[in-house]
C-alpha cells in the first residue's frame, strides 16, 4: 500500500504545471465522447499490463463483468481525460467520484511500450488535474512509486 498523493489544483506552482503545454504531436482528447464499451476497453487494457508481473488477469469475461459496472457506476467522464497521438489514445487519467472525500484519479500509459508513454502520461495527470481544479473539486492520484509511468 502506498498512501495517495494529494493534489491542491488550485495551488500556484500545480496549477502552473497542470497548463504547461501539451507534448509535440499529442492531443487531449475526451472520455465523455466514448461508449461504455470504449471506456471498458481502455480500463482493461491498462489493467492487464499494470498487474501482469504481479496479479495477471486471467479471465477477462469475468473483469469485464466486474468492471463494466463500475466504471459505469463511479467514474466521471467529464474529469477524465485521454492523451492521443493520431487519434489513438496513448494514456489515460480516468477520474473516478469517491464516496465521501476527493475525486480519485487514475493515469497511466495505454501501451506500457510506447515511446511516449511518460510524457503522455504526464500529459494526462496535468490535464486530470486542472479539469478537477476549475471543477473546485478536491483530488488525489492512485498509484504505487513502483509504476513505470507514474511520474
Amino acid at each position: 500500500m502506498c498512501p495517495p498523493s494529494e493534489v491542491d489544483g488550485a495551488e500556484p506552482t500545480n496549477a502552473a504545471w497542470a497548463d504547461e503545454s501539451l507534448p509535440a504531436g499529442a492531443t487531449l482528447g475526451e472520455v465523455d465522447g466514448l461508449d461504455a464499451q470504449e471506456i471498458l476497453d481502455l480500463w482493461i487494457r491498462v489493467y492487464t499490463w499494470v498487474h501482469a508481473g504481479w496479479s495477471p488477469l486471467e479471465d477477462e469475461v469475468a473483469a469485464r463483468e466486474i468492471f463494466g459496472p463500475m466504471l459505469a457506476e463511479d467514474l466521471a467522464p467529464e474529469l477524465s481525460v485521454l492523451i492521443l497521438r493520431d487519434g489513438i489514445p496513448t494514456a489515460v487519467a480516468l477520474s473516478f467520484r469517491e464516496p465521501e472525500g476527493p475525486v480519485c484519479v487514475v493515469t497511466e500509459a495505454v501501451d506500457p511500450d510506447a515511446p511516449s508513454a511518460l510524457e503522455d502520461v504526464r500529459a494526462a495527470m496535468r490535464a486530470a488535474v486542472r479539469r478537477t481544479a476549475d471543477a473546485g473539486e478536491p483530488m488525489f492520484f492512485d498509484g504505487h512509486v513502483s509504476d513505470p509511468h507514474y511520474p
